[in-house]
């Protein structure tokens, strides 16, 4: 009994708050953008990113960093299981490698960072201190939605709306895992304002499970407690409603920047997304992507990316690095179906709608919201409340 309780009231590490804290220092508290108004054209955007991709590579390096620690430590054990994912996944970076190929490693960096940082946060406890810091970085990041423009609508660093609303989404999370009802009003208010359909939707199904009824029902009654069965419905879901929208849409029609853009679906912005999904399917029955992607570039045959996380991950990676990259995000997502379900199921509004959200330091940030999340609850007595 004693050994239990002593279990459950160990502390998290310090190389482990230190890799998390600056998961939240960098994605909420530093500036992504050198520019705080810009035009609506999202293709100039990356001229204003600059300071957001150096600092990608720094994530990457800790994610590395962290992992190889982890493992010299003796933290985390290398089992025959783990080194068979690590052999196999290996070989295909190194045959995308050799094919000149090399943001692939981008996509692994979050898994084994992901994994080891599950075994140091399980049944320990983080510091009243530190959890209210990772409040500050996140009210710090709705801060930004008082400087930053993009036309009319307002935005964060990220400067995409939809990009910003991801992580805008994350810090409301944190925001009631806390029951900082202010916080959180604000954040949505921001949500709001930005006119992000998927921020809209990401919201209103978080709170929607947060009914104890409803996360009942789903979790015992549908039985969706599998992230690889969530996933597929999340992928057909939207490839039925790709199919839909091209059949019935106006690829001719425009929407802009007006409120207009949240009661209208069929516009020319859904049209092009949603061609760019069936492209996708396409190509790989003709046989592309299988075991090369085509990073973060575009050839004679693409006229838009996928808008969906994992139709993007495969465009980027290849088939076979993607499905490792996969197993990998389902074991993380199992972490969040014990201990965060609604933002569990919400959090698919982005993965089915949006850009590649589920590899590389992303997956990591997700699961650190996650850890976060699941402390305050813990630290509030209020675990079946989200």
């Amino acid at each position: 009994m004693s050994d239990h309780s002593t279990e459950k009231t160990r502390k998290v590490d310090f190389v482990t708050l230190g890799f998390v804290g600056l998961f939240f220092v960098i994605y909420f508290l530093v500036p992504k953008s050198s520019a705080i108004k810009v035009d609506g054209d999202f293709r100039l955007f990356s001229l204003y990113l600059q300071p957001w991709f150096l600092q990608r590579y720094f994530l990457v390096a800790l994610c590395l960093g962290y992992a190889c620690l982890m493992f010299v430590l003796g933290n985390v054990k290398l089992t025959q299981r783990n080194l068979l994912y690590l052999i196999l996944t290996l070989l295909l970076l190194t045959y995308q490698f050799l094919e000149g190929e090399f943001v692939v490693f981008y996509a692994v960096t979050g898994v084994v960072s992901s994994y080891c940082l599950i075994f140091q946060v399980y049944k320990r406890e983080f510091p009243k201190w530190f959890l209210w810091c990772a409040v500050l970085a996140a009210a710090a990041y709705v801060c930004q939605y008082f400087a930053y423009r993009v036309s009319v609508r307002i935005t964060s660093s990220f400067l995409d709306p939809n990009i910003a609303g991801y992580y805008l989404f994350l810090c409301y999370v944190v925001f009631r895992a806390a029951g900082i009802k202010t916080l959180a009003g604000i954040a949505l208010c921001c949500g709001a304002l930005s006119l992000s359909r998927n921020f809209y939707l990401a919201v209103f199904v978080f709170e929607l499970v947060n009914i104890k009824y409803v996360t009942v029902f789903l979790k015992n009654r549908l039985a969706l407690r599998s992230p690889l069965i969530v996933s597929i419905m999340s992928l057909a879901a939207i490839l039925l409603v790709s199919f839909s929208i091209i059949s019935f849409s106006n690829p001719n029609d425009t929407i802009g920047s007006t409120s207009d853009r949240l009661s209208n679906i069929n516009d020319g912005s859904n049209y092009s997304r949603s061609m760019a999904n069936i492209e996708m399917l396409h190509r790989l029955a003709d046989g592309d992507f299988w075991l090369k992607g085509l990073g973060n570039e575009m050839d004679l045959e693409t006229e838009h990316r996928p808008h969906n996380a994992f139709l993007r991950a495969v465009y980027r990676y290849g088939m076979a690095l993607s499905v490792m990259a996969f197993i990998g995000f389902f074991f993380v997502m199992a972490y969040n179906v014990a201990y965060n379900y609604a933002f569990f199921i919400s959090i698919f509004a982005y993965y089915t709608l949006l850009n590649d959200f589920i590899t590389g330091p992303d997956l990591t940030l997700m699961l650190c919201v996650g850890v976060i999340s699941h402390a305050f609850k813990l630290s509030r007595g209020k675990e079946d409340d989200i």
